[in-house]
């Protein structure tokens, strides 16, 4: 999916692992993998990501009913998959929006704190400037 979030933020990027549309539901799910089976903070802490792609689908969505959903595959001695479900809702999304909209706006403005991570500063646009911020 790729889209305007909010008016001045630039577009935003996601890759939808599975879209389905049985004709009454349009269903994202986003596939996980993790090394510990997920409990409901830790579906909560993620649900921005979804309730993101659910605000970029809805007009896919039409009339359809919308759901979102994790499907978690736990890496342990004896894996397992699990689905957890976020539940749609316009004014759930409408605060991710706006979490999105206040982060462009302090990057924008060069008040922003370097937040390093292995598995996401290669493909930063911000590396550069992250590494080079002295506080």
């Amino acid at each position: 999916l790729r889209g305007p979030i909010a008016p001045g933020v630039p577009d935003l990027l996601g890759r939808v692992d599975l879209l389905v549309d049985d004709g009454a539901t349009l269903t994202v799910t986003d596939f996980k993998s993790s090394r510990s089976r997920w409990n409901a903070d830790h579906v909560e802490a993620a649900a921005d990501q979804l309730l993101l792609y659910g605000h970029l689908v809805r007009d896919m969505a039409q009339d359809r009913r919308l759901e979102l959903q994790f499907c978690v595959i736990t890496k342990t001695k004896d894996p397992s998959v699990e689905c957890h479900a976020i539940e749609w809702s316009p004014a759930r999304a409408a605060r991710s929006v706006r979490i999105v909209e206040r982060v462009w706006s302090a990057i924008a403005s060069s008040h922003f704190y370097p937040a390093p991570s292995a598995m996401n500063c290669g493909s930063c646009p911000f590396r550069e400037a992250c590494r080079a911020w002295d506080g």
